[in-house]
């Protein structure tokens, strides 16, 4: 039984064996890997619930070489965290965590604003088409490793990607993973000239909350870092 030092890192555990169901993986001896391609370090990571030998380690590290990740060590045991700062990897502990109860989250739709749950390839490009300008796609393969994705993964629950039009254009994007505890909200970006009279922060999760598309109601909604 995996347990964690927050529901941060629950979710995140959670949501990179989503993405496992449409990405490389490699499991060996307690430990588990996901490599989407994406340059973000929470779209690949890896997943360790005990002591973690150097050799495997090593051979993590190695096989996620080509792109940024984390790790996540279970509570239990405290020898890995300096098996991995030896190896060369370096401890997060300026990253912060912002969570809410879903009940306290109560705002009404911008003006103007459609939020259309992506369930196509066409709205899939939209909200990529978003993504791109707010700074979301950090290399020139990133637009295509993504998309390639979440068509992999079929625009299902619990991973639900939305995408705010004004008069049919893209203007924002948000995702939310639906764990077994809390809401995760994995993206929210909003293109700069519709700042301020738009769709923020609030009103994505709002809508995370209401939607349909959420296999369920959970009692929290957390921004990843």
């Amino acid at each position: 039984m995996e347990r964690w030092a927050t529901p941060h890192f629950a979710a995140q555990a959670e949501y990179w064996r989503h993405l496992g169901t449409a990405a490389d993986v490699l499991e060996r001896d307690g430990v588990w890997a996901v490599r989407t391609g994406i340059s973000s370090n929470t779209e690949n990571g890896v997943v360790s619930t005990g002591a973690v030998a150097e050799a495997v380690a090593a051979e993590f590290l190695a096989w996620l070489s080509d792109v940024p990740a984390s790790w996540l060590c279970a509570e239990g045991n405290d020898e890995t965290p300096s098996v991995l700062v030896s190896a060369g990897c370096r401890p997060e502990n300026d990253a912060w965590e912002m969570s809410a109860d879903v009940d306290h989250i109560d705002v009404d739709a911008p003006d103007g604003i459609t939020i259309v749950s992506v369930s196509s390839e066409a709205e899939l490009d939209a909200w990529l088409d978003v993504a791109g300008p707010c700074g979301w796609l950090d290399t020139p393969g990133d637009r295509d490793a993504r998309r390639q994705l979440h068509v992999g993964l079929g625009f299902a629950t619990p991973l639900c990607l939305y995408v705010g039009l004004r008069d049919d254009v893209p203007v924002a994007m948000a995702s939310a993973f639906y764990g077994q505890e809390i809401v995760y909200l994995t993206d929210l970006a909003v293109l700069g000239h519709e700042r301020g009279r738009g769709p923020q922060g609030e009103e994505g999760q709002a809508h995370t909350r209401r939607t349909g598309r959420g296999p369920r109601i959970a009692s929290r909604t957390a921004l990843r870092p």
